[in-house]
């Protein structure tokens, strides 16, 4: 029972101890040199990034997928207008190699391409047109030398264009060629197609679609765009 008196001597004077103490200053005092350490900078600082890449990609997501669509529907225009040109020139061919009649003159002469056009057909083709087949005949390009420019022809019936290009094969081992006339975007590929399957096939095209037709191989395939030839593994180069 002497011991009790003491210990709660010892009691009152740790209570009295712990009322001089300032609790919240010292909380205060720690928190405030927490604040201030680069422990919390660097916490804090990581913690922004993180919530402001998280928004960041919240804002842009919706946009980049936008822009895609967007991308996706300009592609689609551009195709419909490279279509709608094609299909424009579907009963038009390109005659390369017939000389006119200021090739090998220094005088100016007027051609009448429509005849030059029925006469051609007629001599190095093998195949007989009349000039009311023809809508319209006229060369076409700059004069480059003495060599002559190419002929645009408008047959006024596909029928008629098909008949020409069927004989281009009677123009092999001579000087002249007779093509379809491309829009510049399928010409750039059948020249881009041509180029990819060197050694390996060859490329060509019909009423302004392009095939290539692989060695060993039954089938043409239609390319519509180079994605197409690297789909074949075919190498394209520019």
């Amino acid at each position: 029972m002497s011991k009790d008196p003491e210990l709660r001597s010892k009691m009152r004077s740790s209570t009295a101890a712990l009322k001089d103490l300032d609790i919240g200053g010292i909380i205060q005092n720690e928190l405030s040199k927490y604040l201030h350490s680069d422990e919390f900078g660097d916490t804090i600082k990581a913690s922004l990034n993180d919530i402001m890449a998280t928004m960041i990609n919240e804002a842009v997501q919706p946009l980049k997928q936008r822009i895609e669509n967007l991308e996706e529907q300009l592609e689609a225009v551009k195709q419909k207008v490279n279509d709608n040109e094609q299909y424009s020139r579907r009963s038009n061919v390109r005659i390369f190699g017939m000389e006119s009649p200021d090739t090998n003159s220094d005088l100016v002469m007027v051609e009448n391409c429509t005849k030059s056009v029925v006469d051609f057909c007629k001599n190095e083709l093998g195949v007989d047109l009349n000039e009311q087949e023809i809508d319209r005949a006229h060369r076409v390009g700059r004069q480059h030398g003495k060599k002559s420019r190419a002929i645009i022809v408008k047959f006024r019936s596909h029928a008629s264009k098909v008949k020409v290009m069927k004989a281009k094969k009677n123009l092999k081992g001579k000087p002249l060629y007779v093509n379809e006339d491309l829009t510049s975007q399928n010409l750039w590929l059948l020249k881009r197609s041509k180029e990819a399957c060197k050694g390996n096939g060859y490329a060509y095209s019909v009423d302004g679609k392009i095939f290539v037709k692989i060695r060993d191989s039954h089938d043409s395939i239609r390319i519509n765009r180079l994605a197409d030839l690297e789909k074949l593994h075919l190498v394209v180069s520019f």
